[in-house]
């Protein structure tokens, strides 16, 4: 995705399905209190960040923090899974995000447990490009 935003567009599935997008270094730190704390053994999380944006709402976060115009592509589910299969990601993981991006319903992205694991909020995508700017500039 990186290279796409660089370019102007990209795409995470259709616009309209809102996403609670997880910064990476948050999912790392949750890994490391998983590994190393007694109080999560044999405990399964559902890791979610602290806002449930749509592809034009992650649009507008990357445009404004880059200052350039960054243009979100509505595509369908099937084109969402076929552009994943040329990252040459495994299958499991393709199919596992074409079923997150297919479901209607969003269901519980809330980021309770990402906060109760890590006793803070989770960083935002601004943040997160904020901090990752120079990545993103074209």
């Amino acid at each position: 995705m990186q290279s796409k935003i660089k370019r102007g567009a990209f795409t995470n599935g259709p616009a309209a399905k809102r996403i609670a997008l997880i910064d990476t270094r948050d999912v790392a730190a949750v890994a490391v209190a998983a590994l190393t704390e007694e109080e999560h053994s044999g405990k399964t999380y559902d890791l979610n960040g602290p806002e449930l944006l749509d592809g034009h709402a992650q649009a507008a976060v990357i445009s404004s923090v880059l200052g350039r115009p960054v243009k979100y592509l509505d595509v369908s589910v099937a084109d969402f899974v076929q552009e994943l299969k040329g990252f040459g990601l495994p299958s499991w993981m393709v199919e596992a995000c074409g079923a997150a991006v297919a479901t209607k319903i969003p269901g519980d992205q809330s980021s309770v447990e990402v906060e109760g694991i890590l006793r803070r909020k989770p960083g935002t995508l601004e943040q997160f490009m904020k901090d990752y700017r120079a990545a993103f500039q074209g």
